[in-house]
Formats: C-alpha cells, sequence, structure tokens
C-alpha cells in the first residue's frame, strides 16, 4: 500500500474495491455552499466564473469534465509548489507526503513524491517521474455514468476552501466500491481530500495538510 502510482494515480490509491461501498447522494459530504460564487457549466457542475469551459476540460465525450484544465494544472504545479500530504490507511501508521515539481516545460514537469513529517520536512526516500499535464487532467476524467458531481465546503489543515465534489462509483476485483473528492477552487492539481470505502467502510483518506506558491485561480 506504501507504493504509490504517479501523483493524481498516487492519490487515487487504486487498491480493490469490495462490494456495498456508499453510493448516491455522497457527493454531499461537507457544508452546504452557501452562497458560493459562480455558475453550472454544460454538465450541471458548479464552478467558478471565468472557469475554462468544457470544451477545455472533457476529455472524452462520454465523461464528467474534469475540474481543472492542463492549463491551470500547469500553473498550479511549477517548481516554486510544495503540497504535503497526510495518508491515513486503515491498519496502518499515519504518514505524510511532499509533493513537489521541477523542470517544468509547456507540457509537463518532474514530478517528486518524498517521505516527510508533518512539516514537510524530508525523512525518506523520494522517487522522481515525467509527467505531462494532460495525463494529470486525465486522472480525473470518470464515466458521467459512474459520478455525482456537486459542491461543498471543506476544512482541512490547509485551509478553509470552496470545492467541487465528485463521488466516483468503481468496480474492482471484488466488486463495486466508492471513491469522494474534493478539488479546491483555489488549488488546480490533486484533490484537497480523498476518501476510499471498501464494503461500505471507510478504508484509505487523503487530505492536503500544508500547501505552498499555489496562486489563487
Amino acid at each position: 500500500m506504501r507504493r504509490f502510482l504517479p501523483l493524481l494515480a498516487a492519490s487515487l490509491l487504486l487498491v480493490a474495491c469490495g462490494d456495498d461501498a456508499p453510493s448516491g447522494d455522497s457527493a454531499k459530504n461537507g457544508d452546504a455552499a452557501g452562497g458560493a460564487k459562480g455558475a453550472a457549466d454544460d454538465s450541471g457542475l458548479v464552478t467558478p466564473d471565468g472557469w475554462p469551459p468544457v470544451s477545455e476540460r472533457q476529455l472524452d465525450p462520454s465523461h464528467e469534465p474534469t475540474p481543472f484544465s492542463a492549463a491551470q494544472i500547469a500553473a498550479a504545479c511549477g517548481p516554486d509548489t510544495k503540497r504535503v500530504l497526510r495518508f491515513e490507511v486503515k491498519g496502518q501508521d499515519t504518514h505524510y507526503k511532499l509533493w513537489t515539481f521541477s523542470d517544468q516545460t509547456a507540457d509537463g514537469a518532474v514530478w517528486h513524491d518524498s517521505e516527510c513529517d508533518e512539516h514537510g520536512v524530508e525523512n525518506g526516500e523520494r522517487k522522481s517521474n515525467a509527467v505531462t499535464w494532460r495525463a494529470l487532467q486525465s486522472h480525473a476524467s470518470w464515466p458521467a455514468a459512474d459520478v455525482t458531481a456537486g459542491e461543498a465546503r471543506l476544512k482541512t489543515p490547509a485551509g478553509d476552501f470552496q470545492c467541487m465534489t465528485f463521488s466516483v462509483r468503481r468496480t474492482g476485483a471484488q466488486g463495486t466500491g466508492e471513491d469522494r473528492f474534493w478539488f479546491a477552487w483555489d488549488l488546480p492539481g490533486p484533490p484537497l481530500r480523498l476518501e476510499r470505502y471498501v464494503k461500505g467502510n471507510l478504508m484509505v483518506t487523503i487530505t492536503l495538510v500544508k500547501v505552498e506558491g499555489v496562486k489563487a485561480q
């Protein structure tokens, strides 16, 4: 479980899903949106005013538009950005990861995934992978039939953010399951929070606890 795939695939933690995971209105978790400024796009998802159109965010006609365009991810994942994420896996010790980028180009960058403490101080192995912005965008592209999208406000150690939410029904070797995502409007890139359910039980939680260098969109 400690071996994670590159960037957003890492956050998805592609473990086998169990049977009878929650579904339906799960994307409504978090506080009500309460007067947030934004408008529904062509898919019905509420996005901030001036957000990239669906044409820049929908990678497949049968998929829900992604929360961010590749250009937004590129702008928010530059060499001066740092993200500290807390990984909580049932039955294992809590641990932290530091995610940074270098060698940025118009098409992509090198992503660094380091073991760290809760403050972001590296204390273990660092892994580096070349990634493209388009590929990172694609990690949040899911079949529309499997997705319930919404909006919520979420408080984390990194701050209080307005979010686009996605509840994604998944099918694995053991049956169906569910992943829940909160993507902060102001933090394009990986989700602010991810929850994975197996057999109706919360098994994995990933939470952004610290962020630096990301300019508000």
